[in-house]
């Protein structure tokens, strides 16, 4: 039996973009013209490097016919938030510091310089200042 997947909300809007790339490719526009109408109606304002993404993703679903693989974490896919020594040590932090106090700037700094490498965690690029406001959000400092 073959397992089916769901269609995210971001495939969708994925394969959307593709139909309107290809319908304007029918109607004769340059593979630029068309990504930048596409990229105007999107987001106005940063056309450029979207359209060059709208491009990318037409040459990825022509060569591969799929669309590319998701690279963001979530169910099914490992966190290091999953962890639960990590969230211990997060909590151990938060706890130590008074409510006020907390910024994501300063729990990102303590996740990447003290948190991950006393766990025995080395990462190439430490996490973001985004993700760092998502962890805090699940810990319930809000």
């Amino acid at each position: 039996m073959a397992k089916t997947r769901k269609a995210t909300l971001t495939q969708i809007n994925q394969l959307m973009i593709l139909r309107n790339f290809a319908t304007l490719r029918l109607k004769g526009l340059q593979r630029i013209v068309a990504s930048e109408q596409i990229a105007e109606q999107w987001h106005k304002g940063r056309g450029i490097y979207f359209a060059r993404q709208i491009r990318e993703l037409a040459r990825h679903y022509q060569r591969f016919k799929q669309l590319p693989p998701e690279k963001r974490g979530g169910k099914g896919r490992h966190s290091m938030f999953n962890d639960e020594a990590v969230q211990m040590a997060a909590r151990a932090y938060l706890t130590g510091l008074h409510t006020g106090d907390v910024t994501p700037m300063q729990f990102r700094h303590a996740l990447n310089e003290w948190i991950f490498p006393t766990l025995g965690y080395v990462l190439e690029v430490g996490l973001s200042e985004c993700t760092a406001r998502r962890w805090l959000y699940k810990l319930g400092w809000r």
